[in-house]
């Protein structure tokens, strides 16, 4: 994992839309959707450049708001501050030697005299992102707008039928 900074023009201006108009959760329900509809585009480019040895490689790459208990260990290492509202990942989920295709390995003497072998790199990962991160990037601010407009519709819309109905919290 690596940390890559971006930068999206008018994200503050989104936010300041969801704290004015959405309960806490309810944004972070937005930033879930907006976020796994966008890291889909580089997770579905990825599985199309992933090696096809067996076939499991490109079946595990999935989009999550969770990591397995040696991801989320490495992941807590990687990012000490809780600051982010929404974390989403996407890769491979919780596949022992992914990391071992996208990066290669060298050989390893055992104490036994034996020997594990290498692994040449295949990449997969990284060119993906590099060819799919500026429409990650577009399918966040864009969902964004979009996705908030639609729940504050939604939200107020309820919110007035439960006063109509002299309901209500």
């Amino acid at each position: 994992m690596s940390k890559q900074p971006v930068s999206v023009d008018g994200l503050a201006d989104l936010e300041k839309m969801m704290v004015e108009h959405l309960p806490k959760s309810t944004g972070r329900g937005v930033l879930r959707r907006v976020g796994k509809s966008a890291l889909g585009i580089f997770v579905e480019r990825a599985r199309d450049l992933a090696p096809r040895a067996s076939g499991d490689l490109a079946e595990s790459l999935a989009v999550s708001t969770r990591l397995d208990p040696k991801q989320r260990r490495d992941h807590r290492k990687l990012v000490r501050d809780d600051k982010a509202a929404v974390e989403i990942f996407g890769g491979a989920a919780a596949l022992p030697h992914a990391h071992l295709v996208e990066f290669g390995s060298v050989e390893r003497h055992l104490e036994s005299g034996g020997s594990t072998g290498t692994m040449p790199a295949q990449p997969f990962m990284r060119p993906a992102w590099d060819a799919t991160r500026e429409a990650v990037l577009a399918g966040i601010a864009k969902g964004l707008g979009h996705e908030i407009a639609k729940t504050v519709a939604r939200r107020a819309k309820r919110l007035a039928k439960r006063a109509g109905k002299g309901g209500g919290r």
